[in-house]
């Protein structure tokens, strides 16, 4: 059983939200990176962990409250919107 923390961070797409993923993942956190940037989450995700088996970005505006989320239902619809797991 794993029993690593998963992490999210918001704003980790860039600067101190970067930062606190890098910290995190280097404690041993799995993180979820969540930005409203798709592209610079990916981007810090793929330095993180290229595999994409302990860090994850997701394209999320905490500012939405009806769309919170939107990579794909797969990995951010149903049920698995309540939880991250890789």
């Amino acid at each position: 059983m794993d029993t690593r923390r998963t992490a999210a961070v918001t704003g980790a797409g860039r600067a101190i939200g970067a930062a606190f993923a890098q910290r995190l993942h280097a404690l041993g956190h799995r993180v979820a990176l969540l930005d409203v940037d798709a592209d610079s989450a990916a981007a810090t995700a793929s330095e993180l962990d290229g595999s994409g088996t302990t860090a994850a970005a997701f394209a999320v505006d905490v500012r939405d409250t009806q769309r919170p989320c939107t990579p794909s239902p797969a990995r951010c619809g149903g049920s698995s919107a309540r939880r991250i797991s890789w």
